[in-house]
């Protein structure tokens, strides 16, 4: 409430537009997006509502707030699993936060900075009444020493054991027969895709030698083919080198055994050491 303007006795409309920037393979940019963004404060459209809090205690609050950001309290920082876990009793997203407690053992008092994994319904369900109809969770949070080591020990199990780790790899999930025929396929229509993109600069310039197209749009649209045409050559490339690989799975197989092997592998073997006990079930 102390950080919505709302509450002053104005509503303003029209704060926010969007950009959109669409694919273009000529700049790389391969797919289309829109994000908002907000609008300069004098095309902002303030309707007047009820208030709530007064101007003065509105003004205070930020001031503090601003204080507040100065200072080392909790600063934002992302953890190892941040985003990457969900809750094993409800499914929910998970979040990481970080606090500081007095230490619990015998001996001298002294303050230890936790860190921790919660799952984020625990904290909607503070939002509603007791009595709502909200399905709640109450899978207790985990420290993230006990779930990144836990997580730490399963990468290691896959990552460090070839077998498991050949069957990680789309590569190897299919027949090999039927992987060159898909590959085979692919090609195909990559080919014929570059085919149609070549007769279509042809016709470009016969409309441009007849006078039927500018100069100006010549030069855009051989751009934007040349750059599709660029795109599927490289994905043309990418397909044949496949198929290579694919009639050496032996040389590939030899490549994983020296991966697991090797020495950047060594902060798995070093890193991740199976725990026992802790609580919560998330995954």
């Amino acid at each position: 409430m102390l950080r919505n303007e709302t509450y002053l006795g104005v509503k303003y409309f029209n704060t926010m537009r969007t950009i959109r920037e669409y694919a273009n393979p000529i700049y790389d940019i391969k797919h289309s997006t829109k994000k908002n963004i907000k609008r300069g404060r004098e095309d902002w459209i303030g309707v007047e509502v009820p208030a709530i809090i007064s101007r003065e205690l509105f003004d205070r609050v930020q001031a503090r707030r601003a204080v507040n950001r100065k200072r080392y309290r909790n600063p934002r920082q992302t953890q190892l699993l941040s985003t990457l876990v969900r809750c094993g009793g409800c499914g929910g997203s998970v979040y990481a936060y970080r606090r500081w407690e007095r230490s619990k053992r015998k001996g001298p008092p002294c303050v230890l900075h936790v860190r921790a994994y919660k799952c984020n319904w625990r904290f909607r369900q503070q939002l509603h009444s007791k009595n709502s109809d909200v399905k709640r969770c109450d899978n207790p949070e985990i420290k993230g020493t006990l779930l990144e080591g836990r997580v730490l020990a399963m990468v290691k199990e896959v990552m460090l054991d070839p077998a498991k780790l050949r069957e990680c790899m789309d590569f190897f999930r299919e027949d090999a027969r039927a992987a060159e025929l898909r590959l085979e396929k692919e090609v195909k229509a990559v080919n014929g895709r570059l085919e149609a993109l070549h007769e279509q600069k042809r016709r470009i310039i016969d409309l441009y030698a007849s006078g039927d197209l500018s100069r100006d749009g010549y030069v855009a649209k051989n751009l934007e083919l040349d750059g599709m045409i660029e795109t599927l050559n490289a994905r043309s490339k990418e397909l044949a080198d496949n198929a290579v690989l694919l009639r050496k799975a032996g040389a590939i197989d030899t490549a994983i055994a020296q991966y697991c092997e090797c020495p950047s592998s060594e902060f798995l073997r070093q890193g991740a050491v199976p725990i026992k006990g802790g609580s919560g079930s998330f995954g």
